[in-house]
C-alpha cells in the first residue's frame, strides 16, 4: 500500500539541493490538509486519527523503503480517505 506515500510528480532545484515536487493533499473543502502536529495541537487526535497512525507505523515496520525526515510536520491527515500521508 503505497498511499502513505504523496504521488511525486517531478523534481525541482533548490537552495537545499534536489527537490521532489508531489500532488497537494486537500481537506475536503479544498485546503491544504494539515499536519500530524497541527491536528495534535488542536485537539482533534481521535480516533480515526489513532487507527491511522497505527497503520502508517505497521506500514513503516513493513517497507523497504528508507524515510529519512520522518516528522509529526511531515505528515498530514487525509480526511477524505482517513489515513496519514508523508509529505
Amino acid at each position: 500500500q503505497l498511499h502513505h506515500l504523496q504521488n511525486i510528480t517531478g523534481l525541482v532545484d533548490t537552495d537545499l539541493g534536489l527537490g521532489l515536487v508531489t500532488q497537494a493533499v486537500l481537506k475536503r473543502g479544498g485546503g491544504l490538509a494539515d499536519t500530524l502536529s497541527d491536528v495534535i495541537g488542536k485537539g482533534q487526535f481521535g480516533s480515526a486519527e489513532a487507527e491511522a497512525f497505527e497503520a502508517l507505523c505497521q506500514w513503516l515496520d513493513e517497507t523497504p523503503l528508507i524515510i529519512r525526515d520522518l516528522a509529526a510536520h511531515n505528515v498530514v491527515w487525509d480526511e477524505v480517505n482517513q489515513h496519514l500521508v508523508i509529505i
